[in-house]
């Protein structure tokens, strides 16, 4: 329902979009900067074109699980037609086309002419991939693409499947399936010496010869006569005709047709063009002498406009596009478009949560205004009496701080939904591909987390859920089999855990077979037959994570390669977080994701250490625990490496002031401070002279490069109000010890 209600409130805000030009013209006639507010609507429309698109193919599979759904048709169909009209508004022709078509062709659905069969959803969802790839251009160039070949060739789909109607919507599938097979490069030179397939073509050729036939039309894109442009007027004329012929007859599609005509005369005879001009003007004479208004722009009208525009076209030069950008192999989608980029820039903030953080800058000048007070009094003199008042000011200065930059980072924070919203299309689109049948249950999408990982956690859940579907669900027979519905489940979870986020990707699946990745790791020379046998079944899986691993036995669209779940877990330890599978041989695989909350945060807690004079800052999240070693904790190994023995556990021990080139007069660990830190995978001791304590740390990034890589500074903050300190990168520093 959250995807229903905010496509809703966007249609309520397109309706207040197309009042703009009025507002923009009062204020550049007041002398206000209409370029600026122009260019806000411009950016709004933007905005909730690609939340309208986000929606829209939610929605429509939505509608495939349950084509009698009459309010998801509504939806789809208010979708098509809010874009429709934010398009006419900005004059973006081929979109206004494509969504258009769209909108009739849900209009037909909804007023149960035609049936949401899988061809139809299918159509449906092409329309929502090209009008991404078409936005995507519009984002990226601020003006609009020209239609491809596809894409007049999609529209010519619809208007075909329109114009004969639902009874013959399997001819026109089966005529593109025809087209498709006899354009493969390997079939056409197949039909040069097969005899069978020579036959058959000549049998369809005598008996059905419309399902050879190329249907396209040249339409959207940019169409010149003499260098001149005129697509925007001819385009308008042609959309017309296209409303007509559908039936849907509007009171101002006369005046739309005869301004537009007016207008593309008068552009031609301004330019000394004749012919055309005799031709329109010929035309308008015709229109204006039938037109009534009770029958409106008929039958007639658009009949003898259809014909003069048929006597247009050949007059004018098409220009043809670039090639559009391809679907990746993977997916069988189109790759991230910037309509997504775009997407991901935007948040929307909840008033109220403004509002505190407005009475909370109130309350900063409030205490601001206090220390101006005190200043005075220990000017005059007065400082002892003011002291307690100091004390209270600095603590409520500290407390209104730390409260404003929570409230910043909560307005940060939206639905993880937002990660979750391409998914249902991924599940059915690599379902089809693999011959299986799959369904998406997601829980826990209001939570809340970070704008910044949720391009990452898209990424990150693309391979997990692909990888449930390729292979954990079976084939529908060997469910069947098994005792299972034919139809797999993947249930996608999140949820706070303990200050962390937890994601559960699981499947009811047949699991992880153990024994057949035993042999794979030994097949792959990870470990040899021996060693492989000892591995236990934590260990084993492990290996799934390897760059380059996969049990797969041949490379396909979906799988083959080894990149998925090397990709999962080096993207969870750059949020620094785990991963943790349950294997359940037979009944499914469970995938638990964790993520710290905190992970993006600018302001953090850190451990402050002095080694020699200088002062360190360490994350606190990676702190364990700090202490002084005693004798028997300490050990050298071969003269050269020291370590650390604590509770049973053997810790690499690094000198800090060694690193970094501090002068210290602490050498004997014993008397120093010994900081045991964790990273992503190891733990280790930091030896410092002593700790100062905790305190805040704002993140400061380093804009120059160490010259020994990784580096061992995750930025630099200020400490104690003057002094910089250097904030440590745990990583870097133990990557740097190791080399």
């Amino acid at each position: 329902m959250g995807c229903n209600n905010k496509c809703q409130n966007n249609g309520e805000q397109s309706r207040s979009i197309r009042k703009s030009p009025k507002r923009r013209q009062n204020e550049t006639d007041e002398g206000g900067m209409n370029e600026v507010n122009e260019q806000e609507i411009f950016e709004n429309f933007l905005t909730e074109s690609t939340e309208i698109l986000a929606c829209l193919e939610k929605e429509v599979i939505v509608l495939e699980q349950n084509p009698s759904g009459r309010e998801t048709v509504d939806n789809i169909f208010r979708h098509m037609h809010s874009l429709k009209g934010n398009c006419s508004l900005f004059g973006i022709s081929g979109i206004k086309l494509v969504a258009h078509s769209l909108e009739n062709l849900m209009s037909k659905i909804r007023d149960r002419e035609m049936e949401a069969n899988s061809h139809v959803i299918n159509i449906v969802l092409k329309g929502t991939d090209h009008l991404k790839i078409m936005f995507t251009h519009l984002l990226k160039e601020r003006r609009e693409s020209m239609l491809s070949p596809e894409q007049e060739e999609y529209v010519t789909e619809i208007n075909s499947l329109l114009e004969s109607g639902a009874e013959q919507q399997t001819t026109e599938a089966l005529r593109m399936e025809i087209l498709k097979f006899i354009n493969q490069t390997d079939i056409k030179n197949e039909l040069e010496t097969n005899e069978p397939l020579k036959e058959m073509l000549a049998l369809i050729r005598k008996t059905a010869p419309k399902l050879l036939t190329e249907r396209r039309l040249s339409t959207g894109n940019p169409l010149l006569y003499q260098g001149m442009d005129v697509s925007r007027e001819y385009f308008a004329v042609l959309g017309i005709l296209a409303e007509v012929k559908t039936g849907n007859m509007q009171e101002n599609q006369y005046s739309v047709v005869s301004q537009n005509l007016e207008y593309l005369a008068g552009k031609h005879a301004q330019m000394g063009h004749d012919e055309p001009v005799e031709l329109l003007k010929s035309l308008l004479g015709d229109l204006e002498m039938l037109y009534n208004d009770e029958s409106g722009f008929d039958e007639i009208l658009s009949g003898l406009t259809e014909e003069a525009m048929a006597k247009y076209l050949p007059m004018l030069t098409v220009v043809k596009p670039e090639p559009p950008p391809k679907p990746t192999a993977e997916t069988g989608l189109p790759p991230p478009s910037s309509a997504e980029a775009f997407r991901s820039r935007q948040i929307k903030i909840d008033q109220g949560k403004l509002d505190k953080t407005i009475d909370l800058a109130g309350e900063i000048v409030t205490v601001s205004e206090f220390f101006n007070y005190l200043q005075n009094q220990f000017a005059e003199g007065k400082v002892n009496k003011n002291m307690n008042s100091l004390k209270d000011a600095i603590a409520s200065l500290q407390e209104l701080s730390e409260t404003l930059s929570r409230d910043l980072y909560d307005i940060r924070k939206v639905p993880i939904s937002e990660a979750f919203q391409n998914l249902p299309r991924l599940v059915r689109d690599t379902a089809i591909v693999v011959e299986k049948k799959a369904r998406l249950v997601i829980r826990g999408e209001d939570t809340a987390v970070d704008k910044s990982i949720v391009s990452q956690l898209e990424t990150i859940l693309v391979h997990m859920i692909r990888n449930s579907i390729d292979h954990g669900i079976e084939a529908p027979e060997a469910r069947r089999d098994a005792g299972k519905p034919e139809e797999g489940t993947v249930t996608l979870s999140a949820m706070p855990r303990g200050g962390m986020l937890e994601i559960v990707i699981s499947d009811d699946g047949k699991g992880i077979d153990t024994d057949k990745l035993r042999q794979t790791v030994v097949k792959k020379g990870l470990f040899d037959a021996q060693a492989a046998a000892q591995l236990d079944e934590k260990q084993l899986i492990e290996q799934i994570f390897l760059p380059g691993f996969s049990m797969s036995e041949k490379v396909t669209e979906t799988s083959g390669r080894g990149v998925g779940m090397d990709v999962v877990l080096s993207s969870i330890q750059e949020l620094s977080g785990t991963v943790k599978v349950n294997n359940r041989p037979g009944q499914g695989l469970a995938t638990t994701l964790t993520i710290p909350f905190t992970q993006t945060t600018l302001i953090k807690k850190g451990l402050a250490v002095a080694v020699g004079r200088s002062v360190f800052l360490i994350p606190i999240e990676a702190v364990i625990e700090s202490f002084r070693p005693a004798d028997d904790e300490i050990y050298t190994v071969e003269g050269k490496m020291e370590i650390v023995k604590r509770r049973g556990e053997i810790l690499t021990l690094m000198r800090l002031n060694e690193m970094f080139g501090c002068h210290s007069k602490i050498t004997d660990p014993r008397e120093g401070i010994l900081v045991l830190v964790q990273n992503k995978r190891n733990r280790s001791c930091f030896m410092v002279d002593y700790v100062i304590g905790q305190r805040q740390i704002i993140y400061k990034h380093l804009s120059i490069k160490t010259k020994r890589q990784p580096s061992p500074f995750e930025g630099v903050s200020v400490y104690d109000g003057s002094r910089l300190a250097m904030i440590l990168d745990i990583d870097g520093i133990i990557a740097q010890y190791q080399q």
